[in-house]
């Protein structure tokens, strides 16, 4: 079998490319691997043949494919030295957020917050934590190294495990 090396990086696919109503399922898909090429070097130097290798396409569905999102502006391509094509991703611009932030409200209820908040923490202290809740008859070791194990019947469980043997 021939081997094929395939980038082991994540991709994260921007919004525009993955609502575009014009790409198709395996365009957005090679738009990924490209982002994913592109991460080592800022671009994607990727023969046709071997993406039409890795994703069991041919050629010319390839060409397309990357033709398609170099119209619809989510790739760069340029070609150096007459042959060797360089892939680089468009990064959609930031949209300006037109909300304003949440300002403090001016009744009180931020205050009321605080004060609740401060009144509850106030009573869950340590110092109140004095109660001996151990059940009756269990010891607890001060090593790491003794454990105490307790038999717990769950009915199911044998069924599960000779289900998955």
């Amino acid at each position: 079998m021939e081997d094929i090396r395939t980038p082991s990086y994540y991709t994260v696919i921007p919004a525009p490319v993955r609502y575009d109503p014009e790409l198709t399922f395996f365009e957005i898909v090679l738009f990924s691997e490209l982002v994913a090429m592109s991460t080592a070097f800022g671009f994607a130097f990727v023969s046709n043949t071997y993406l039409a290798r890795i994703y069991h396409k041919d050629d010319k569905m390839i060409s397309k494919a990357i033709s398609k999102l170099a119209v619809r502006k989510h790739i760069h391509v340029e070609i150096e030295n007459g042959y060797q094509r360089k892939i680089f991703i468009i990064t959609p611009p930031l949209v300006k957020n037109d909300n304003p932030p949440i300002v403090k409200n001016d009744n009180g209820s931020r205050a009321q917050v605080e004060k609740h908040l401060k009144e509850k923490n106030s009573f869950n202290k340590t110092s109140f934590n004095t109660q001996d809740i151990t059940p009756a008859g269990v010891k607890f070791s001060k090593t790491k190294k003794q454990v105490k194990t307790v038999d717990v019947e769950v009915p199911w469980l044998d069924d599960y495990l000779a289900s998955i043997e």
